[in-house]
């Protein structure tokens, strides 16, 4: 399967920690081998957790019948109701226009300035996020405002030194550059990098370039009806012939934890508040739990982690929990953020199991 046709739709998509992108042309040829990719248009495909939406995106666009895509947490919905289940809406030069009204900005610090300044934004990228959430919330098509927060959950990533330092380590960057911090006390890294140079564009010129971005995603073609449910509830509920699982991997970042400011900026909620922790990062016995009650959908496409369990491991608990189907499985070197993790030994495990 090439990859050129998904690249521009990828490009749309927001940057997302265990984002399956690079690992579609893999899962896809091997789902191809058990189903040929010419029945696909019969099909109809569940993404139980679509997170970044990489591989929803690619059902789309791979012209599967219809793709149902569920997720839990509100970051995720925004993939769903901007890009996913989008086929026409896109943020036009009216729109950018008034996202980047510059009326609404208010005389005393607004919500982001007060609680993430200099934490995690200086004053000019808090003052930007303020003022243009503000403006978002004003437009009243709702697949637009979802665009504009896809679009905001990218300005927050331009806005802080490294996409991984939301909220942990960019306020170093954010003091120099409100003038609390020496330059020369920074690391010499960041000036060749990119980095810096990056904070000191003008936020104006962001917008108009992740607008562009972001509605290369929308077109018009295969159907995806979008849910908002647990996981459980929605592998009872809903059947399909082809039904991929990305839960969280157990002993790996947890995905609310980790998205805890992006989320708290995105939404408006309390920073301070900690999040839940999903049953599937405690452990396999909530994997387990859920692929007993998805005995009704007839393909599973299962991806996962090796830190808790090896794929023998993983592929005889798929046996045992559905012995009746023809279990493949396979295992490929693979590291989410090879930028920061340092170890050598993970692995993108693959199972797919079939009756």
């Amino acid at each position: 399967m090439s990859r050129s046709p998904l690249t521009p739709y990828f490009r749309a998509l927001p940057p997302y920690l265990g984002g399956k992108q690079k690992l579609v042309p893999w899962i896809f040829n091997r789902l191809s081998q058990v189903i040929p990719q010419g029945q696909w248009t019969q099909l109809r495909f569940l993404d139980a957790f679509v997170g970044g939406g990489s591989i929803s995106m690619a059902a789309k666009v791979l012209g599967f019948q219809s793709v149902h895509s569920n997720d839990w947490s509100a970051r995720s919905q925004l993939v769903i109701k901007g890009l996913l289940a989008n086929q026409f809406q896109v943020l036009t030069t009216p729109d950018q226009l008034k996202l980047v009204n510059t009326q609404s900005q208010q005389a005393s610090p607004g919500w982001i300035e007060g609680q993430f300044c200099p934490a995690v934004f200086s004053k000019r990228h808090a003052r930007a996020l303020d003022r243009y959430l503000s403006n978002a919330g004003q437009l009243q098509c709702p697949t637009k405002r979802a665009l504009a927060l896809l679009v905001a959950w990218r300005l927050i990533t331009d806005f802080v030194c490294m996409p991984t330092s939301i909220g942990t380590s960019n306020r170093p960057y954010a003091e120099t550059l409100d003038a609390l911090r020496d330059w020369q006390t920074l690391n010499p890294k960041r000036f060749v990098d990119g980095s810096m140079s990056r904070l000191l564009k003008p936020s104006w010129s962001s917008i108009e370039r992740h607008m562009q971005v972001t509605n290369q995603g929308v077109f018009s073609g295969t159907p995806v009806i979008g849910y908002h449910q647990d996981a459980f509830q929605f592998v009872q509920v809903q059947s399909g012939d082809v039904l991929y699982l990305d839960p969280p991997y157990p002993a790996t970042s947890n995905y609310e934890t980790a998205n805890r400011t992006l989320d708290a900026v995105l939404f408006n909620s309390d920073p301070a508040q900690q999040p839940s922790v999903s049953p599937f990062s405690k452990g396999t016995p909530a994997l387990e739990a859920l692929l007993d009650l998805a005995q009704q959908s007839t393909c599973w496409v299962l991806s996962y982690g090796n830190r808790v369990v090896t794929l023998d491991e993983l592929t005889t608990l798929v046996k045992r929990v559905a012995p009746h189907r023809t279990v493949y499985s396979e295992a490929r070197k693979y590291t989410h953020m090879a930028h920061v993790s340092k170890n050598t030994q993970n692995q993108e495990l693959l199972v797919i199991a079939y009756q």
